[in-house]
């Protein structure tokens, strides 16, 4: 999966330059992360805690989403429904798996950095908006402002998934002890990819940069 994230080093000067030409207020930042859920049927055999999200009020499976300004995804999961996004990125270590890959500055290069909402933690390569807690001075809200507006892509993608793959979204059918809801999202994930090689991406519009081949695409995966 890192493979698909970081295949070149000229990849992540490019994710760089790209979100600079949309305005992007924060320097060398190459992509977004964001969190979703895979929502089911209430489940039997004492699994109705595990898998219930009291924010969304429904049982379901999380996910962490990341978006590249190529309209590729990378997703990982799936996670109990109950756990926060920033939990779940901890469980894994992903800000430290990440920074292993992005973060150049011990030897005289740049340290690359992320995107995420409010919802996680602020870390050394994981960048948040400023807390709205206290009151903002107008250079911070703005700040808040922009940079939301450089994580929209995260929700086309995260849509893109769901409209291709509706099946999805039809909770009744979805029942997580007798269907692999994990693997069927992952996999669905993937081929929303090879979508994006075929025929184009939103975010890749967007961001002006163009989609991996189908090719190259699945030469990452090897």
């Amino acid at each position: 999966a890192y493979n698909c994230l970081i295949h070149f080093y000229k990849s992540l000067e490019i994710y760089a330059q790209a979100y600079q030409r949309k305005g992007c207020p924060l320097d060398n930042v190459v992509f977004t992360i964001d969190g979703t859920k895979q929502v089911f049927c209430r489940p039997g055999h004492g699994l109705q805690n595990a898998a219930y999200c009291g924010h969304h009020h429904q049982h379901c499976l999380g996910y962490q989403f990341i978006e590249l300004p190529t309209g590729i995804n990378v997703v990982f999961g799936p996670f109990n429904g109950y756990e926060h996004d920033s939990t779940s990125v901890k469980m894994i270590r992903l800000e430290e798996k990440l920074t292993d890959k992005l973060d150049f500055s011990s030897v005289g290069g740049v340290a690359y950095k992320v995107f995420l909402d409010s919802g996680y933690a602020l870390g050394n390569t994981f960048i948040t908006p400023y807390s709205r807690r206290r009151r903002l001075t107008p250079q911070e809200r703005r700040f808040n402002r922009e940079m939301s507006a450089m994580r929209q892509p995260s929700e086309w993608g995260i849509g893109r998934v769901k409209s291709l793959f509706s099946f999805l979204e039809f909770k009744r059918n979805l029942r997580v002890l007798q269907m692999p809801l994990g693997a069927m999202f992952l996999v669905a994930v993937h081929l929303k990819n090879i979508h994006s090689c075929l025929y184009g991406s939103q975010t890749a519009d967007y961001f002006g940069l163009s989609t991996f081949s189908l090719m190259e695409y699945l030469g990452l995966l090897a």
